[in-house]
C-alpha cells in the first residue's frame, strides 16, 4: 500500500491487497505482473494495466484510506555494534547506534519487543530472527542488501519502521511487515528472485520489479497468533477458509453480507473480538458473553473487500 503510487513490473501478487491511499494517483501493474486469486484485489482510483498483465478482482468503488499508525525512531543512549562475517550473536539491548551485520551472519534479537537502531545495515547472506513479536524502528535508509533472510521461520510477528526510504534486493526472503515515510524499492533477478511476506506501507512511492513475489499476513506466530479472513458484503473477494483453527467458526464464508461467529466455547466467560480491514485497520472491537455473534457488512461504514478477525 502506498499514498502516491504503486507500480508494479514482473512482479506477482499471491495474496493481498494492492491499494493507492491518495485521490487522483494511480497503480500501475506493467509487464507480466498479476495480481490473481480469490483474495486478492487492487483498490485504486486510478489504474494503469497493460496488456501482458493481470488483474482478477478491482473494488468497485475506490475508497481512500489512511496509513497504520507509525512507530517512530526514538534517539536512546546506544553504541555501535558489528557482527562479523559468519558469526551467529544473541542482541539483547534495547538500542544500537549503527547495528552492521556482515556476510553470511546470524543474529537473533532476544529480549526486547521494540528495538531502536539509528542505522541497520545487512550484507550478503545475513540472517535476522526474533524470538518474541518484534518492532525494529530505524532513522536512516532501511536497506537490505542480496540474499537476506529475515524472520524466515515466520514463528512470531515482526515490523519494521524506518524514516527513510526502504530498499530489498535480489534473493531476499522476508517475512515481515514494513512502514517506510519515503520509498520502498524491490527488485529481484530471474535466478534469484524476491519473496516478502507481511503488510507493505509507504507514504511514499512502492516500486517492485524483475522477479518478485508478494504475500499478505496479518500476523505470523504463537505469540502473535494469525488473524483468520473474514469477508464482506462483495463475495467475489474473500478468503476461502470455512473452519479457523482457534476455537471459533465464520460462516457463510463467502458470505451475502451478513457473518455469524461462533465462539464454540464452554461456560461463559467474556471475549473480545477485533476486526481489521488488510491495511491493518481497526474497523469493528467489542466484547461479549455470547456463544454467537452477527456482523452485517452491508452497513456503509465496511468497504467491499477482506476483513480479518
Amino acid at each position: 500500500m502506498a499514498m502516491d503510487e504503486v507500480h508494479l513490473d514482473e512482479t506477482t501478487v499471491h495474496s493481498g491487497g494492492v491499494g493507492v491511499g491518495s485521490l487522483d494517483k494511480t497503480a500501475k501493474i506493467h509487464k507480466f505482473s498479476t495480481v490473481q486469486g480469490t483474495s486478492t484485489f487492487v483498490n485504486a482510483d486510478n489504474l494503469d494495466i497493460d496488456n501482458n498483465s493481470a488483474v482478477d478482482n478491482v473494488l468497485e468503488f475506490y475508497t481512500t484510506f489512511a496509513m497504520p499508525t507509525f512507530m517512530p525512531y526514538v534517539d536512546e543512549d546506544s553504541e555501535d555494534l558489528t557482527v562479523a562475517a559468519g558469526e551467529t550473536v544473541v542482541l539483547g539491548d534495547n538500542a544500537y547506534k549503527t547495528l552492521h551485520i556482515k556476510e553470511n551472519a546470524t543474529v537473533i534479537f532476544s529480549g526486547h519487543n521494540t528495538v531502536y537502531v539509528k542505522e541497520l545495515k545487512t550484507k550478503d547472506g545475513a540472517m535476522l530472527y526474533f524470538d518474541q513479536c518484534s518492532n525494529i524502528i530505524t532513522e536512516k535508509k532501511l536497506d537490505f542488501d542480496k540474499n537476506v533472510k529475515i524472520n524466515s521461520d515466520d514463528y512470531y510477528a515482526v515490523s519494521f519502521y524506518t524514516e527513510k526510504e526502504a530498499k530489498i534486493k535480489e534473493g531476499s526472503v522476508i517475512n515481515a511487515n514494513i512502514y517506510a515515510l519515503d520509498d520502498i524499492d524491490i527488485e529481484g533477478k530471474e535466478n534469484n528472485p524476491v519473496f516478502v511476506k507481511g503488510l507493505l506501507a509507504t507514504d511514499k512511492k512502492f516500486n517492485s520489479k524483475k522477479y518478485v513475489n508478494l504475500y499478505f499476513s496479518g500476523n505470523c506466530g504463537q505469540a502473535c497468533p494469525p488473524n483468520t479472513a473474514l469477508i464482506g458484503n462483495n463475495p467475489d473477494i474473500i478468503q476461502t477458509n470455512q473452519k479457523v483453527g482457534f476455537g471459533f467458526e465464520l460462516y457463510p464464508n463467502p458470505g451475502n453480507g451478513k457473518v455469524t461467529i461462533e465462539l464454540g466455547r464452554k461456560g461463559r466467560e467474556n471475549v473480545s473480538i477485533s476486526i481489521t480491514n488488510v491495511f491493518g485497520q481497526v474497523v469493528y472491537s467489542g466484547e461479549t458473553m455470547d456463544k454467537s455473534i452477527q456482523i452485517d457488512f452491508r452497513d456503509n461504514s465496511y468497504a467491499s473487500g477482506i476483513y480479518y478477525v
